[in-house]
């Protein structure tokens, strides 16, 4: 009889504890009834319509899924992509205008006008494009890479255009002197060979190499 009036209290403080977690875990009105509830307040108080419900990729769920925010999800205006009237120097200077102003004509355009210049992206290769061996054919990759190699060439302030210097492997070598975001003054070379795989771009100069003129790949590759 003791035994049982001992294990009563200890019975009962369980299951308030138990009791004290369940409300823990589950306060009132979750965030995903509060989340749907939001828009139609905003609608009664005469608001504006949040970005989730005005996104094509958003306005059928509860919140914002960043699908839009994506730079492969986006549409490019052909003339910041490889065309075959574009020179090399003129399809360096088309990327350089983009890394002047980054979000010109949209977020996130300049990471789209390079990766489609980028002209050593393999799905089974590396790529020796910032010189030293990286995947990058994913484009969240090659925003990776680029946030290694060239961090300060978005918002850079101004640059100039040397000649072209054919190679003698048949690519052509582009020096553009350059006064990065941070006033920095250097030359970063762009070496640009014509696309040879694929339909879209084939026939048309695309960056095969962006190396800094202090890199120990200037040459190598």
């Amino acid at each position: 009889a003791m035994a049982t009036a001992r294990s009563a209290p200890l019975r009962a403080r369980g299951a308030a504890a138990s009791t004290s977690a369940s409300a823990r875990q589950r306060p009132q009105g979750s965030s995903r009834s509060r989340s749907r509830a939001a828009p139609r307040a905003a609608a009664a108080l005469g608001t504006s319509i949040s970005t989730a419900e005005s996104c094509p990729f958003c306005r059928d769920h509860d919140s914002c899924r960043s699908i839009c925010r994506n730079p492969q999800n986006k549409e490019l205006d052909e003339a910041l992509c490889p065309q075959a009237s574009y020179s090399p120097s003129e399809a360096v200077a088309v990327q350089l205008e983009v890394l002047r102003d980054p979000s010109n004509p949209k977020p996130g355009a300049w990471v789209q006008c390079l990766y489609e210049f980028c002209g050593d992206k393999d799905p089974f290769e590396r790529s020796r494009y910032f010189g030293p061996s990286k995947d990058i054919y994913q484009v969240d990759h090659y925003m990776g890479a680029f946030s290694q190699f060239g961090s300060k060439l978005p918002n850079l302030r101004e640059y100039t255009l040397g000649g072209e210097r054919k190679l003698e492997d048949g690519r052509v070598a582009v020096d553009a002197a350059v006064t990065q975001q941070d006033g920095e003054v250097c030359t970063w070379t762009f070496v640009m060979r014509t696309c040879d795989i694929g339909l879209r771009y084939k026939g048309m100069w695309q960056t095969h190499r962006l190396l800094r003129d202090d890199s120990d790949w200037h040459g190598r590759c």
